[in-house]
């Protein structure tokens, strides 16, 4: 057996395993935390903007556009200063907590989820034209999942409603990304690549995609060379630990 410990961290860990005549990830999630590189909208502006069909200035007084001194920041901005932080002013894209340009999709055979969080990345590997594995979870896992998926989705169109933001991948081809201090750019650069959210019919053709399964439901991989079974992980609901046998 070889085990590739490919996510760890603020992301949640995943890892590819290679066993007998089969090649396993582990758990497909996002990286959360890449979030907090962008400014949000929180109730007080969507208020406001429902009111005036713009970005709320008001809850902003305290920041402003990189190298702009004490002016207030243009809601066309691709980035905002707030003290010694600096914030991505567009709709949030997300990151795979895997680096998916380092698998080899079409050789995985199959995944296996150990927590319905862990699912939350999966569309961008399950609508990958190259893959062609099986997905396994715990039953509860999927029902979990599908409602944080509904949630992402809905928090993404809502965004892009409200703030009426530029593409939201414009602030990477921008010039004022290289006006940033060197430590951020390298902060919002590194790691896996930035992927605009999925919509909600990719979210929901991923899940059913996914094989629920039940408590110690044993399951074939490669002809039967390997067999996995999961059983109750107890740290969140729908989390599994899984058993591999060859």
């Amino acid at each position: 057996m070889k085990l590739k410990l490919l996510a760890q961290g603020s992301a949640s860990q995943s890892f590819l395993v290679k066993f007998r005549k089969s090649t396993i990830l582990l758990d497909c999630g996002l990286d959360l935390s890449s979030l907090q590189n962008f400014f949000p909208i929180n109730e007080a502006d969507t208020n406001y903007i429902a009111r005036n069909g713009t970005t709320a200035q008001s809850k902003r007084q305290r920041c402003s556009p990189p190298n702009s001194g004490d002016k207030q920041p243009s809601s066309s901005g691709p980035f905002v200063q707030c003290g010694d932080d600096f914030y991505i002013n567009s709709e949030p894209l997300l990151k795979t907590a895997v680096d998916l340009q380092d698998i080899d999709i079409s050789a995985v055979d199959a995944v296996l989820i150990s927590a319905p969080a862990n699912l939350l990345g999966l569309p961008f590997l399950t609508e990958h034209a190259a893959f062609r594995g099986k997905v396994f979870a715990l039953e509860p896992a999927i029902v979990v999942a599908r409602h944080w998926m509904e949630e992402l989705v809905a928090a993404s169109k809502a965004y892009r409603s409200l703030a009426k933001s530029a593409t939201p991948a414009g602030w990477m081809r921008s010039a004022a990304l290289q006006q940033l201090p060197a430590l951020v750019r390298e902060r919002l650069m590194a790691g896996p690549a930035w992927r605009a959210p999925y919509s909600l019919a990719e979210a929901l053709h991923c899940l059913a995609r996914v094989k629920g399964l039940h408590h110690g439901q044993e399951v074939a991989l490669s002809g039967g060379v390997v067999r996995v079974t999961p059983y109750a992980g107890g740290a969140t609901l729908g989390g599994a630990c899984w058993e591999l046998v060859g």
